[in-house]
């Protein structure tokens, strides 16, 4: 082996000890930048998971507020009568299982059940044997309450808000609004019916065979 002298060797140990300290030094300086990026990674991750959840929460909450909701009555044969808040397209037989499902008893052949309900309406489900005045529900009337006379139409320039709402379809607040539409605009025209808010073409076709202006 070849003899170095007490200089040489104490040359070699410094750089030796220098060597060990710039790779220990990049070592490190590499091991920071992974753990950087690491967490960039893991950052950006979370970010974009923030973001996808907040798109889903904004586009739940819009599709919310095009859900348009009707306010129905249900009497009769079913557990539960009252008032039911339900979504524009719901049919008759949900609004039935809404309130309880039918009592035993009812009779379903003078109700169509897959019936889509009207905002406002007042639904009646029949007892079996039980006289009804109107055809079946869900046919030409929306619902099985009467007009006055039977076959009798409306006169929607003279008759009361009850009598109003007796027609398919029509509840307290629109029977008021036709009360307060004709005392300032008498309806010369059974379709000038639309002209008051709340009334449009499905509506009307649903009591313009029930109604009068003479």
């Amino acid at each position: 082996m070849p003899s170095f002298t007490k200089k040489q060797q104490i040359a070699i140990l410094i750089v030796g000890a220098l060597l060990i300290f710039i790779l220990s030094f990049k070592a490190l300086d590499m091991e920071e930048k992974a753990e950087d990026t690491h967490f960039r990674e893991i950052e950006f991750s979370e970010k974009h998971s923030s973001d996808e959840l907040s798109s889903q929460g904004e586009t739940e909450e819009a599709r919310k507020d095009e859900t348009t909701e009707f306010v129905v009555y249900v009497k009769g044969a079913v557990k539960y009568p009252g008032i039911l808040v339900v979504e524009e397209g719901t049919r008759l037989a949900d609004v039935v299982e809404l309130a309880g499902g039918p009592e035993e008893g009812a009779d379903f052949n003078m109700v169509n059940l897959a019936k889509k309900v009207q905002d406002e309406e007042m639904i009646h489900i029949p007892y079996a044997g039980e006289e009804l005045t109107t055809q079946p529900l869900g046919e030409t009337e929306a619902t099985a309450g009467t007009t006055s006379g039977g076959n009798e139409k409306v006169n929607i320039n003279k008759a009361s808000e009850e009598e109003l709402k007796s027609l398919p379809g029509i509840g307290e607040v629109t029977a008021r609004k036709i009360v307060d539409h004709r005392a300032s605009s008498p309806f010369k025209a059974v379709e000038d019916i639309m002209d008051v808010s709340g009334i449009g073409e499905k509506k009307f076709e649903a009591i313009k065979d029930n109604i009068t202006v003479n």
